[in-house]
């Protein structure tokens, strides 16, 4: 799951390390004997991506906390629907099925439903869904948590060319996403001929190019 070595930093150092390595990083530098105890959590995406998060959960944290924090760092666009799938069960944002036996709320522990080792995932938006897939790498005890979940470390703004003349591009076109071009510098996107409200900047989510996504809470760092 972490064998690919996607570059990014921690959030706590500004060291620069990568997905594969951010673990055992966190472990050498920023664990504490007298700390609080929390999960250490990957996300990532179900497909290969440069996308990746590790965050530091409270095991009294709720799976709608851990929700909360997906969405300021990667996903709010619309207030859309999302839910987690653990061991089989779905537990929703909201539940909007008919049979109430079928889903269950995410005001629940984390630790009644996940531990060391634990794989799960993550919808949010069940019409243009983005799909993340999370894994509880250790326990660890640091001083380093600041609340119920907290953001630890991240990957680096992928690089993207430009489809026209290979410039780091900056802008999706949402009209032309199933087509051979749609990215652009800031230069080819003044040519482009969609319209103008089409285009959309490209962020560092597996969301950017979603339904509007702008980009979340924490990308102006």
């Amino acid at each position: 799951m972490v064998s690919k070595a996607y570059p990014g930093k921690c959030r706590i150092c500004q060291e620069e390390t990568t997905k594969r390595t951010y673990a055992s990083h966190f472990k050498k530098v920023h664990f504490s004997k007298v700390g609080d105890e929390q999960y250490l959590i990957l996300v990532d995406t179900p497909s290969p991506s440069p996308f990746w998060l590790f965050l530091l959960a409270n095991p009294n944290a709720q799976l709608t906390d851990l929700d909360i924090i997906l969405r300021d760092i990667w996903l709010e666009c619309c207030n859309h629907l999302s839910a987690f799938t653990i061991g089989g069960c779905e537990y929703q944002s909201e539940s909007f099925s008919e049979d109430i036996s079928s889903t269950k709320s995410m005001n629940v522990a984390l630790k009644k439903v996940i531990g060391p080792g634990s794989v799960f995932s993550h919808e949010y938006d069940f019409g243009s869904t983005t799909y993340l897939r999370l894994k509880v790498i250790d326990v660890v005890n640091t001083d380093d948590a600041d609340g119920k979940v907290t953001f630890i470390g991240r990957n680096s703004m992928p690089e993207i060319k430009c489809h026209k003349c290979g410039e780091q591009a900056g802008q999706i076109c949402q009209d032309c996403m199933e087509g051979d071009e749609w990215v652009f510098c800031s230069s080819c996107a003044e040519t482009h001929t969609c319209d103008e409200e089409m285009l959309i900047r490209i962020t560092n989510s597996p969301r950017s190019g979603e339904c509007g996504y702008d980009g979340g809470m924490y990308d102006n760092e």
